[in-house]
């Protein structure tokens, strides 16, 4: 799944993420939210709805402004849901397209929104045809070497997914032995492999058939993207599961979360796009936004 499942290289390479999201602006207050040391799990087996504050209340960003006629032309996917898809009626929908739109809206800007593949979208940012890519991107360091970011707009933790009937609350002593479903060279297949070493990973080749073999119970739980998991435990085939413990946060295997994209050096556009997301997220639209598209959160 685009953008969702993150490929582990040597630590080296994470290192390099680090530093090169605090050079270009990813700054430390933001870095540091994402981080921890350990996994941690709340030991939960419900998750409640609520979108914790994405951005460091004290952090104070530098005034800046785009002329007033220019319009914001985003670039995205269509395929990607629920964060961008197109509809039934053939227009675009999702949270990152009507995340688009509320921001254009908080800074009082027109803008268009083209989707493109994804193969296609850093090309088209940088031979100008769209001012932003908005479409579930990590800061990974090709995008890193290819584009500026703005701060992470909404973080995408680990979690583990059980049966209703299972009763699990994964610790590395619960899992001891259990099969735990796991997509094929994903970040998640690597933490399970170094934090729950005697759990038994079961790997699949996508993140559909994961959550198939939970619902047909070949594997006792599963441990996925957070999101894809609250957008599937939303719909009908998801009725039989329920989140289990708490969500795992640790950026060396899940990064620092979604950015919008710029062009390299417009240092102007990711400033208006970062404070404009700070202001949605403290008056509360981000988090509306990811109630109506994640009614089963995943925090």
């Amino acid at each position: 799944m685009k953008g969702i499942s993150i490929r582990l290289g040597m630590r080296q390479v994470v290192s390099r993420i680090a530093v090169a999201l605090l050079a270009l602006g990813v700054g430390e207050a933001a870095v540091a939210q994402n981080a921890s040391p350990m996994p941690s799990s709340g030991g939960e087996t419900s998750s409640s709805p609520r979108l914790p504050n994405q951005f460091d209340p004290h952090l104070r960003l530098p005034a800046a402004q785009i002329a007033a006629a220019t319009p914001i032309r985003f670039l995205t996917e269509d395929d990607y849901p629920p964060f961008q898809i197109t509809g039934p009626d053939g227009n675009l929908t999702g949270f990152n397209i009507d995340l688009a739109r509320a921001l254009c809206a908080e800074l009082a800007h027109q803008c268009t929104i083209q989707p493109r593949r994804w193969d296609t979208l850093l090309d088209a940012l940088a031979s100008r045809a769209g001012d932003a890519i908005i479409a579930g991107m990590r800061p990974t360091p090709e995008i890193l070497g290819r584009a500026d970011v703005t701060y992470p707009y909404l973080k995408t933790p680990g979690r583990f997914v059980a049966r209703r009937d299972m009763g699990l609350s994964p610790s590395p002593q619960s899992l001891s032995g259990r099969t735990v479903a796991v997509t094929t060279g994903t970040a998640h297949e690597a933490f399970l492999k170094a934090f729950f070493p005697a759990a038994s990973p079961r790997a699949f080749s996508s993140a559909g058939a994961v959550f198939d073999a939970l619902a047909r119970s070949e594997v006792d739980i599963a441990f996925v993207d957070g999101p894809s998991a609250a957008s599937w435990l939303t719909g009908a085939s998801g009725a039989c599961c329920v989140f289990a413990g708490g969500p795992y946060f640790e950026s060396r295997f899940f990064g620092e979360g979604m950015i919008i994209a710029v062009r390299k050096g417009d240092d102007a556009m990711r400033r208006v796009l970062n404070q404009a997301l700070q202001r949605l997220s403290e008056n509360g639209r981000l988090g509306d936004l990811y109630l109506k598209y994640f009614p089963v959160g995943f925090y």
